[in-house]
């Protein structure tokens, strides 16, 4: 297989733009997933439990 220009732009594009946008935005998902929800419902049912 020849590697033209094009494909080897898109490549360095892939690698170097896409893919790191793309893990930033699922470790944000991951953050919110398993740090602020499980947070915020924890206090609340610590609260209620306290009444």
């Amino acid at each position: 297989m020849t590697v033209n220009g094009n494909y080897w732009y898109l490549s360095e594009h892939l690698i170097n733009v896409v893919l790191p946008v793309i893990l930033f935005i699922v470790a944000i998902i991951l953050f919110i997933l398993f740090d602020i929800i499980p947070s915020t419902t924890n206090a609340k049912k610590f609260i209620k439990s306290l009444d």
